[in-house]
């Protein structure tokens, strides 16, 4: 698993989850 590709889009989905469940 290349996790130095996958770690951005990771961070980037953990984000916005954090995001929508602050907006909640």
């Amino acid at each position: 698993m290349h996790l130095k590709v996958s770690a951005p889009r990771a961070y980037s989905f953990f984000g916005e989850v954090v995001a929508f469940a602050s907006f909640l």
